[in-house]
């Protein structure tokens, strides 16, 4: 109860997506239609153009600015100084503002359907799932996003109930002139390469696997499905912000041979040892209705207790999908973010930005999730 959020249609932008994560990675679910996307992040992913934090020896001012000082020169003093010392407002000529968080880029993927009808877009808290159903030309086609715990990867599955499948599979970023972009492609494989000018480097790999039909690799970037019962979908990001090539940390989480129902049982498993430790009821029935009506419908008034719970149990997932095998805590959106030009370079702000990300963390028996923000 109170754990669903689920509506009638995709989502019209970003911000209005459903997230998934395993805490180094994240994704944003829209639930297009005529095409989906997914977008990705790593937690480490920035532009990495400010990571040599080494002080500039610039002592040879600090003779200038006193005698400045004393000859009462306040002004020509302080442009001097900050001009030696200032950086982005430090106390060296290193520019000590941080890097701003940085998207990976996007899965998209479009079926060959026309047009569908009973479509429902859900998150389930629970089992940590994003599903996407919809009827079209006899078929019910499910799509499935799960940010996989124990494998560390994002998975998608597509399936029509034994019905046959057909799409087209691609690995994009929006442009940007501070970022190379290369492709690899193989058989069932795309990989995304980028390279950050004088900064950090990434790629991203995805790995498609069927049950029967047949998979061709289109262009640099694309990859055909045709007529499969079964599609999986495994995506993994790596960068090189410890001194590693990006393709070895995606290497290193190999694809998983299990099949689909035990890679969703083992991981609603996992999700449920920390997101499980807490039930929180009243004693009123959910209203049958999407999440988007319950809210409007609560901002005119109505006396829907449970929207409250429903909120909380939100933040609280959110704070396991942020931090599960993270290494760093959450930034100002969490593990989310599809800008180039972030909003205060989604960075980390210790004030009551970050206190409430944090807030679920203690209350909501997630205490193990405030490690990553105190390691840091």
């Amino acid at each position: 109860m109170n754990n669903k959020m689920w509506y009638t249609s995709p989502a019209s932008d970003w911000i209005n997506g459903l997230p998934i994560g395993t805490g180094r990675l994240a994704g944003m679910v829209l639930g297009g239609i005529e095409e989906e996307r997914i977008a990705l992040n790593h937690e480490w992913l920035n532009v990495g153009q400010n990571r040599d934090r080494t002080n500039e020896d610039r002592s040879e001012y600090l003779p200038k600015v006193r005698e400045l000082l004393i000859e009462e020169k306040y002004e020509e003093a302080t442009l001097l100084a900050n001009e030696a010392w200032g950086g982005s407002g430090g106390i060296s000529g290193r520019p000590t503002g941080e890097d701003s968080y940085q998207p990976a880029g996007d899965l998209r993927f479009s079926l060959d359907h026309g047009k569908v009808s009973n479509y429902r877009r859900e998150l389930d808290l629970e089992r940590a799932r994003v599903k996407i159903t919809y009827e079209t030309e006899g078929k019910l086609i499910s799509r499935t996003v799960i940010g996989h715990l124990i494998e560390d990867c994002i998975i998608v599955r597509i399936y029509a109930n034994e019905e046959t499948i057909s799409g087209n599979f691609r690995l994009v970023r929006e442009d940007d002139p501070r970022c190379d972009i290369l492709y690899d492609i193989g058989n069932a494989t795309i990989i995304m390469h980028g390279a950050f000018h004088k900064g950090m480097k990434f790629c991203v790999k995805t790995d498609l696997k069927i049950r029967e039909g047949k998979i061709t690799a289109v262009g640099k970037n694309m990859l055909r499905v045709e007529n499969a019962k079964e599609i999986l979908v495994f995506i993994n990001i790596g960068t090189d912000a410890k001194g590693e090539l990006p393709i070895e940390e995606c290497r290193r989480r190999s694809i998983p041979a299990k099949p689909w129902e035990r890679l969703y049982r083992e991981n609603i498993a996992e999700h449920e040892k920390n997101y499980g430790r807490l039930n929180l009821t009243v004693n009123a029935d959910e209203p049958n209705i999407p999440t988007d009506e319950r809210i409007k419908a609560y901002k005119e008034g109505s006396n829907d207790v449970t929207l409250p719970l429903l909120y909380f149990n939100f933040g609280r997932y959110l704070l396991c999908a942020t931090s599960a095998n993270g290494e760093l805590p959450a930034n100002l959106q969490g593990k989310w973010n599809q800008d180039l030009m972030p909003a205060w370079d989604c960075d980390y702000h210790l004030d009551i930005n970050l206190q409430m990300n944090y807030w679920p963390a203690e209350s909501g028996h997630l205490q193990d999730y405030t490690n990553a923000l105190f390691t840091y």
